[in-house]
């Protein structure tokens, strides 16, 4: 049988954040009781929960707790001072929402819950200290938010807001899960603790792909023994391609919105030829070819960069990052030994300026 004891010890951390959570369960239970203008009432039991929380974190913070929950929560006073910066939020909120839901004659006790809940799902991320439970606490703020942008039912912009920001939240929770997995294979952990821990301890900075070539032999195709970048501009470049490798998925995702409302994003987003083809009636020519040629050509630079500090062992990591084109890339390094010049100058795309980086090529003046 497991033991859960060791785990458990010190629940008092998360406190604060299961007290919000708690009122806004009870909320919901008097709102079936009440009616009319009673309702007005459970502003007021908003603020007892909000009051309560804010004693328990004040009560933390005399006590000076640590961690949680297999050290996955932390009392510190970093994340106790954003606990009260969030309370006094809310609560001035819900001062300021009484007259609100009035107005529009919106069910008080869905938005006051609601609301509530999103403010727990920030107060476990002030204080969580493991990458699952940010995540876990992003998603309980994130859902509630949701809901709430969307509570003008009978409004359009309300709906549409709604709508954009669940798509958002879509994306950007792929993508937190996708770095979130990547740091758990780098360290094993997702503890922001351990992670530090290991990042502090190795402090190699580099991408574990090319670590894993870099001391292989070099090719026999006459390139230079390359040198190396140091730690912090190899991140920011790999930093940067990532960022238009996400650009270019994004854009893909909503050309069809983008072509008739915004083309000029699609293209600086992503300027495949598909869309380029698709906006060149819908901009004008000059923006068109500005945006264009510029999106085309940004990340072409970098990949020189990194072809000529890192040579035979960059193009290996690239065919294994992109197996589909091996063959592909193979070719182009043939015909790249026989015309290297012209083709950079008619087709300079990734893998061109790879080579030429690799080659050590440099711009004739």
């Amino acid at each position: 049988m497991i033991d859960v004891g060791p785990f458990v010890a010190h629940w008092e951390v998360a406190l604060p954040g299961l007290l919000i959570a708690a009122t806004a369960m009870i909320i919901m239970m008097a709102d079936v009781l009440v009616a009319g203008v009673e309702r007005d009432a459970l502003a007021g039991l908003a603020l007892v929960g909000l009051a309560t929380a804010a004693g328990a974190a004040l009560w933390l913070w005399a006590q000076g707790a640590g961690g949680g929950f297999g050290e996955t929560l932390r009392g510190d006073r970093y994340a106790l001072f954003f606990t009260l910066l969030l309370v006094g939020a809310t609560a001035l909120t819900v001062l300021l929402s009484v007259d609100f839901l009035r107005l529009h004659a919106l069910p008080a006790g869905e938005y006051f819950a609601l609301m509530l809940l999103s403010t727990s799902g920030m107060v476990f991320m002030a204080a969580a200290n493991d990458l699952i439970v940010i995540f876990l606490a992003l998603e309980i703020m994130s859902v509630a938010v949701y809901v709430l942008v969307g509570m003008l039912r009978r409004e359009v912009r309300s709906n549409e807001a709604s709508l954009k920001y669940f798509l958002l939240g879509a994306f950007a929770t792929g993508f937190l899960l996708y770095g979130i997995a990547f740091f758990y294979g780098a360290t094993g952990s997702t503890r922001l603790d351990v992670v530090a821990r290991v990042a502090a301890r190795d402090g190699s900075g580099r991408m574990p792909a090319l670590d894993s070539v870099e001391h292989e032999p070099e090719g026999t195709s006459g390139r230079r023994t390359p040198r190396r970048l140091s730690k912090r501009t190899l991140s920011m470049i790999v930093a940067v391609i990532i960022i238009l490798v996400i650009g270019g998925f994004i854009g893909d995702a909503t050309a069809g919105y983008l072509v008739d409302h915004h083309p000029l994003w699609l293209i600086a987003l992503n300027a495949r030829n598909r869309n380029l083809v698709l906006v060149v009636n819908h901009v004008d020519s000059v923006p068109y070819y500005l945006v264009g040629t510029f999106r085309l050509l940004l990340s072409d630079p970098l990949f020189y960069i990194l072809g000529y500090f890192y040579g035979d062992a960059a193009i290996k990591w690239m065919e294994r990052q992109a197996p589909t084109y091996g063959r592909m890339m193979r070719g182009a390094e043939r015909w790249f030994g026989v015309a290297a010049y012209p083709l950079v100058f008619i087709a300079p795309n990734n893998y061109i300026c790879l080579f030429a980086g690799a080659a050590g090529m440099s711009i004739p003046m």
